[in-house]
């Protein structure tokens, strides 16, 4: 059965090896000449989203927009409300991807403030870089790839 054990290996977590938007190659840090050094893959580690630690973190968003459900009538929003529902689902997105993000290596930032992982920083990172955060949801929506990364 464990070809079908999808929290298993979810929960062991993977490697995301980033796509440099410009070349559309993968992302390497660069060597001391200004090329890319194949040893320094720029990555972040995931876990998969039916990992227990991932679907905890989930339910307990999912609970807080539980409690405001009745609250919202479309019907009687106004444009800046439902414009600001669709700002909310968009952070949803960056929250599922900061959940599911365990550390990276090699990320080429910048500030030291931001380079260590938290969870703070990737929540940074997806904000910042929406690229980066595109590629994570893509990478966990594709669920063979916790099996193939692990």
């Amino acid at each position: 059965m464990d070809m079908f054990d999808t929290v298993a290996a979810a929960a062991a977590g993977y490697y995301l090896h980033l796509t440099n938007m410009k070349t559309s190659q993968l992302a390497y840090l660069q060597n001391s000449e200004g090329g890319e050094d194949k040893n320094l893959p720029c990555r972040i580690r995931l876990i998969g989203t039916d990992a227990p630690e991932y679907r905890r973190k989930a339910k307990g968003r999912a609970a807080q927009i539980a409690k405001r459900r009745g609250k919202m009538d479309l019907g009687k929003m106004s444009v800046n409300q439902i414009e600001g529902l669709i700002d909310e689902t968009d952070l949803s997105k960056i929250e599922d991807a900061v959940d599911a993000t365990t550390g990276w290596e090699n990320m080429p930032i910048k500030d030291e403030s931001r380079a260590q992982f938290s969870p703070e920083n990737a929540r940074w990172l997806y904000e910042t870089y929406p690229s980066i955060l595109r590629q994570v949801l893509r990478d966990l929506e594709e669920e063979a790839n916790v099996f193939q990364k692990a």
